[in-house]
């Protein structure tokens, strides 16, 4: 019988007195050890009652002053006894064999790293029903890990250096790739899937969290390599020309900008539609209708990023 890892489990939180607790209590529940795993909740100078709530629960909550999610992510990784570091977003709610199954996942199919995806809650808003569609892994796809759920070596942390504190968002993805650039192997395991009660519920939560994903594409250095950045220029290219030809009255340029506009709202459409679970043709409008306000935020938070300057997202 093979011995069982100890396991870090590491929840960023910041102003999340909302679903904090619900997320302590998932992980107090699973079906792992309780001597063989760990809860650090790492507070980033919340102004609410996060920090209260956690230690009402008997949680030590450590402080971490970092301006970036890379930041307070090293910062509880440094301070974590786990040869096994698992990370979970302080707004999901993980089932009771997060850790179990997670665990045996990478343990025994002898993988460097393992993820869920972030599944939505049973009743949200329409945005939420639209946009958060369940995905078919059965369809050929490059896994990258999510921060909301993510398990790894320790070891292998510390090698490729943690996570990037430079940046804002997508640090998740970066650790990802390096994994992969390293020959490591990440997959997706159900096991891994929690429910995300943090997802955008109006237009303007949508388009706010599209904005801070990007503030930091430039420092990422991902730039032509990453799909989400080569559109979300083209869909910027495409409304600087729908305004230059607003300016100059150059029927051209209207078009040129249209087809930008269009092109790559549609194309990412057709790809969510395609990697969900129970295909319906149906989705497509819906979707692509907020596939225009995602790559909308995408684009300004692309303008942003060129300042250099790290995004501070509020929660709502």
């Amino acid at each position: 019988m093979v011995d069982l890892p100890f396991v870090s489990v590491i929840v960023p939180a910041k102003n999340e007195q909302q679903f904090i607790g619900d997320c302590i209590d998932s992980l107090l529940s699973q079906s792992y050890p309780p001597d063989l795993y760990e809860i650090i909740v790492v507070d980033n100078l919340s102004t609410d009652n996060t920090a209260q709530i956690v230690a009402a629960k008997g949680i030590t909550v450590l402080t971490c002053a970092s301006t970036s999610i890379g930041g307070v992510r090293n910062f509880g990784a440094k301070h974590s006894c786990g040869d096994i570091l698992a990370y979970i977003d302080a707004d999901c709610v993980a089932p009771d064999f997060w850790i179990s199954g997670s665990v045996e996942r990478l343990v025994v199919d002898n993988l460097s790293a393992v993820g869920g995806d972030a599944l939505k809650r049973p009743k949200g808003s329409w945005v939420e029903q639209w946009w958060v569609l369940p995905i078919s892994h059965s369809v050929p796809e490059e896994f990258t890990l999510n921060g909301c759920s993510m398990f790894f070596y320790k070891r292998l942390f510390k090698d490729l250096g943690g996570f990037d504190e430079s940046i804002n968002a997508s640090e998740d993805r970066l650790f990802s790739k390096k994994v992969s650039a390293a020959e490591g192997k990440v997959e997706w395991s159900s096991a891994s899937d929690v429910i995300h009660y943090g997802n955008p519920q109006t237009l303007s939560q949508f388009f706010k969290r599209q904005f801070w994903h990007a503030s930091s594409y430039v420092k990422t250095g991902l730039g032509w390599k990453d799909k989400t950045f080569m559109f979300s220029l083209l869909y910027l290219m495409g409304l600087i020309f729908t305004a230059l030809s607003l300016i100059s009255g150059f029927f051209i340029f209207l078009i040129i900008g249209l087809i930008f506009v269009f092109f790559g709202p549609f194309l990412f459409s057709l790809k969510k539609v395609y990697l969900s679970k129970g295909y319906n043709k149906f989705y497509f409008f819906p979707i692509l209708f907020l596939s225009n306000v995602y790559f909308a935020g995408r684009s300004l938070g692309l303008i942003y990023s060129f300042s250099g300057k790290n995004f501070v997202r509020k929660k709502e």
